[in-house]
């Protein structure tokens, strides 16, 4: 998120509290568009999307040790039969970004003429407060981040971020580093007209000895210790593609974008996981780091944090919460993404469900926590990507819809590049809630923080049974 001098804050504003808790910022809404989606042949010969990923980040392979510490639907030991010349062209990503813009901004108006009012009733916002949420929702920039199993996989990559960079967007680029590792034009060729941020992944690093372990190697050491790491640890891998292009955007002196360590926290690293975010800021004092539990409930499997991770989580969400508001903390306060709102939801389900550990694992790997689809305005990052069923066409993706779950909001008839927005606002006002009530196996949910990006998005997606205690959290910390 944007500090707030970029938006004209005086200190010491009801607006400056909130943006410096995460509970808004400049950002009105979001795409989160898998650019990487992919038609493969599956076992009739038809073809179905998929995400194209070169990377196993998955705990389902039997043949082999484990390759990570949660199931990726992404991971290449799970997809196989890829026809690599059915990637979106960059033009039709390009045109379907431009007209989901276009579509959110008239389901963010619709959204503020008709459910907002009911929302701000519902969950006793204050004027002052109502006024700042509704200025930003019809006024803010929208955030595309450019996903996918790995997106530096598509060719015209470079070209997609550069054509965005002449928009008033902001731009983010969630990817591995592997190609950054073993491409040195490609870097030097994405800082021509870079992302304003770039996300890696922080997911397998289980200790601070083995992140300064990396970072004593040159980076030429890394590449080849990467290259001797079994293709199937795919956790791995990323472990060292991130240290190498952190050190290597660290070490330019123009034009370089910021980066972010998004850090999936699971049993493998949930001992050490306050300490692995203090030493990346030590090492990395620019970077931003972005903790949330590991999510299993979209791809309908249960939580997997025995009752000795739910209590050591548990501190870690009071850590994160005081991170948010004082400066004198164990967690580097200027590090981390600021959600209080999102650390809040956690702490309310850990009040509700503390008695029961089985389903409060549940429930942290997203079952039944948020939903984007509960209610209007809950589903403002909007999603783009795979279809679940056949349609005849001649690349794939560009589906409103979820990239981990196909199956329970996704708009299967048309593409993103044919709609128009006017077609797009409909989706994201009603039709996203009306496919959903339709659908036969429906998403349980989950606790993803970009799509949970700002307090009125996720208060309208939170469980019933949590927002009593929510509420009293809120007011504790937040003041209203």
């Amino acid at each position: 998120m944007e500090k707030a001098p970029s938006l004209g804050i005086a200190k010491n504003t009801t607006l400056a509290k909130l943006v410096n808790l995460g509970v808004t910022s400049s950002i009105s809404a979001g795409i989160q568009i898998d650019i990487n989606s992919a038609m493969r042949r599956i076992e009739n010969g038809k073809l179905r999307d998929a995400s194209l990923c070169d990377h196993n980040c998955t705990t389902t392979m039997k043949e082999k040790p484990t390759g990570g510490n949660y199931t990726c639907p992404a991971a290449i030991s799970l997809n196989s039969g890829f026809l690599s010349n059915s990637f979106a062209p960059a033009d039709k990503i390009l045109t379907g970004i431009e007209n989901t813009i276009s579509g959110i901004r008239i389901a963010n108006e619709r959204f503020i003429q008709g459910p907002f009012v009911n929302y701000c009733n519902n969950f006793f916002v204050p004027d002052e407060v109502a006024a700042i949420l509704k200025k930003n929702i019809l006024e803010g920039k929208i955030e595309v981040n450019l996903f996918g199993g790995n997106p530096e996989m598509h060719p015209s990559i470079a070209l997609i971020i550069s054509e965005l960079n002449k928009q008033e967007y902001i731009i983010n680029f969630t990817t591995t580093g592997r190609r950054f590792m073993r491409d040195s034009k490609f870097f030097d060729h994405i800082l021509e007209s870079p992302p304003q941020l770039i996300a890696l992944s922080a997911d397998d690093f289980e200790s601070v000895d083995q992140i300064h372990e990396l970072m004593d190697m040159t980076l030429e050491d890394l590449y080849k210790q990467w290259r001797k790491i079994p293709w199937y640890y795919g956790q791995r891998q990323k472990a060292y593609e991130a240290v190498f292009l952190a050190k290597r955007i660290t070490q330019e002196k123009l034009n370089k974008p910021k980066f972010l360590f998004n850090l999936v926290i699971h049993q493998g690293n949930i001992s050490n996981v306050e300490s692995i975010i203090r030493c990346l800021a030590d090492i990395f004092p620019n970077c931003r780091v972005n903790p949330f539990p590991a999510q299993a409930a979209f791809i309908y499997e249960s939580g997997s944090f025995d009752k000795h991770s739910i209590d050591l989580f548990g501190r870690f969400i009071d850590e994160m919460i005081n991170a948010h508001i004082s400066e004198s903390t164990n967690l580097p306060n200027q590090n981390i993404t600021k959600r209080i709102h999102y650390w809040l939801i956690l702490k309310a389900a850990f009040e509700v469900y503390k008695s029961s550990p089985l389903i409060l694992s549940d429930v942290l790997s997203g079952n039944g926590i948020w939903r984007c689809y509960a209610t209007p305005g809950a589903n403002r990052y909007v999603q783009i990507g795979k279809s679940s069923k056949y349609v005849d066409k001649q690349v794939a993706g560009g589906h409103l819809g979820c990239f981990w779950n196909s199956q329970t909001v996704t708009y299967d008839d048309e593409q993103v590049w044919n709609m128009s927005g006017e077609g797009i606002g409909e989706y994201i006002a009603i039709s996203h809630n009306r496919i959903s009530s339709q659908s036969t196996n429906k998403c349980p949910g989950c606790a993803f923080p970009r799509l949970m990006f700002d307090i009125v998005t996720s208060e309208l997606g939170i469980a019933k049974d949590i927002i009593p205690i929510y509420l009293l959290l809120r007011q504790k910390y937040v003041g209203y």
